[in-house]
């Protein structure tokens, strides 16, 4: 349910898959004269379910987990049943499946930036995902920004913009609550 908070802030938390209790995700609007920010956060997903895009739209900042590199999961020492809970859906997102969100999610707002969050040291790569954008989505590589775990990420400004007209329809945490 939507909160309300001073300020012109806004937060909406979003029920997402992840291991057996879900996680959150987050849907934040900072109001200004006539002006909003959009941003919708999500980490710890598993997988990105239906009904995702109708949620997350109308945004000016998404930050999604970019966790892990099929292959180099694949070929990590780690234990079987570890990779397995990571790839099987309710772990965490893969580059591919980022970046497919992140397309998806475009199509429907107007992104001034992308940061990619929750990278594993063991099984991804900066660089790697930094390619993978420059060659599947150059559009939006320009904007992307990835985090790293032991330094502070950059400070994003976003330019407000004028308020849409009209609620968004459904709610993600309806749509998502009777899939978890």
């Amino acid at each position: 349910e939507r909160c309300d908070l001073e300020g012109g802030l806004s937060l909406e938390p979003l029920r997402a898959p992840h291991d057996d209790r879900g996680t959150t995700a987050f849907l934040v609007e900072f109001a200004v004269d006539d002006g909003v920010v959009r941003l919708g956060y999500a980490t710890d997903l598993g997988r990105v379910p239906e009904g995702w895009h109708e949620r997350f739209r109308d945004l000016d900042i998404l930050a999604l987990e970019s966790n892990y590199d099929p292959p180099m999961q694949l070929s990590s020492d780690r234990p079987r049943f570890l990779k397995e809970r990571i790839m099987g859906g309710r772990g965490h997102l893969s580059n591919e499946q980022s970046l497919a969100a992140a397309l998806r999610i475009s199509r429907a707002s107007e992104l001034q930036a992308v940061v990619l969050l929750h990278l594993s040291r063991q099984c991804n790569c900066p660089r790697l995902v930094e390619r993978l954008w420059r060659e599947r989505a150059p559009h939006l590589a320009e904007r992307l920004v990835v985090s790293g775990q032991f330094q502070p990420t950059p400070t994003i400004r976003a330019k407000t913009r004028p308020r849409r007209p009209g609620p968004v329809e459904r709610s993600l945490f309806d749509a998502l609550s009777s899939q978890l």
